[in-house]
Order: C-alpha cells, then sequence, then structure tokens
C-alpha cells in the first residue's frame, strides 16, 4: 500500500474515532434529557391527579354553598311574603 494511502487511511481511522465519541456524547445527553423529561412528565401527572381531586373537593363545597345559600334566600323570601 502506497504511504499516502496509509497516512489517509489513519487520518480517516482517527476521525471515525472523534466522531464515534461525539456520538456516544450526544446519545449519552439525549438519554439523560429523556429520562429527565420521563421524570418530569411523571411529576407533572402526580401534580395534576392531585390538582383534579383538589377541585372535585371544592366543588363539592361549592355544591354545597350553593344548595345552603338557595335554602335561606327562599327562607327569607318566605319570612317577606
Amino acid at each position: 500500500m502506497p504511504k499516502s494511502s496509509d497516512s489517509e487511511l489513519s487520518r480517516l481511522r482517527k476521525e471515525n474515532i472523534q466522531l464515534q465519541k461525539a456520538l456516544e456524547a450526544q446519545l449519552k445527553e439525549s438519554n439523560q434529557r429523556t429520562s429527565d423529561l420521563s421524570k418530569q412528565l411523571t411529576e407533572s401527572l402526580a401534580g395534576n391527579k392531585d390538582l383534579r381531586n383538589q377541585l372535585k373537593d371544592l366543588q363539592e363545597k361549592l355544591d354545597i354553598l350553593i344548595v345552603q345559600f338557595k335554602k335561606k334566600k327562599s327562607q327569607r323570601f318566605r319570612l317577606e311574603n
């Protein structure tokens, strides 16, 4: 093999190694981001479930207050008439 071919081959191998290392670093970073986003999604879903429960509880309390308000309004109307 001519000397120029050997040096070209050596250069390409070095370049290939550098590209592989860069790709591995990008994959590692991508995997970490995916893991972080997965954790955030899990936490968000848990938070949404908690908020749904709180809203349901508040709606039930609001419904009770509305019924009480209507009863008082009805009683006042009857007392006035």
